[in-house]
């Protein structure tokens, strides 16, 4: 059992171990996630029958079962590089802000207006507002390729 964990190194590893394909784990939470929400709906709607909760009668029902079903967040080893790949998505039109922020348990509405809330406390007390730092340069981990015609940012 010993030489079994000295040989596993990253999450892929263990699906590798258990036979399991990076494609096969995300059909796999794809079922979790749909397997939670019809529960949680159906759960929701017991217990207001039941009286268990009350529901004011201006509120929507469909906003109270409209959750996010998410996965638990598995922790970087790395995370300037875990960062980097993000905003490489973020920046190649691959994923959005909100989905990133999702991928970490967050709630974007919620991430959003702390945003703009800190924009404009930096600006009420005339805070350096520069986004990359005080040198208003990219961190030395990240560049621009200025080799190819799409621009894409690469991250170390």
């Amino acid at each position: 059992k010993a030489r079994m964990i000295d040989e596993i190194s990253t999450f892929e590893d263990v699906l590798g171990k258990l036979g399991i394909s990076m494609e096969e784990n995300d059909e796999i939470k794809g079922m979790l996630a749909t397997l939670v929400e019809k529960i949680y709906k159906r759960w929701i709607k017991v217990v207001i029958l039941y009286g268990q909760i009350k529901i004011p009668k201006d509120v929507d029902l469909s906003s109270i079962t409209n959750a996010i079903y998410s996965a638990p967040v598995v922790q970087n080893i790395d995370p300037t590089k875990d960062i980097g790949w993000k905003v490489m998505a973020i920046d190649n039109k691959l994923m959005s802000r909100t989905e990133v922020i999702r991928s970490e348990n967050r709630d974007p509405e919620q991430t959003m207006m702390q945003i703009v809330a800190d924009r404009e406390f930096d600006k009420k007390y005339e805070l350096d507002q520069q986004i990359l730092g005080n040198s208003g340069k990219p961190p030395a981990d990240t560049e621009q390729d200025t080799s190819s015609q799409q621009g894409i940012r690469k991250a170390a």
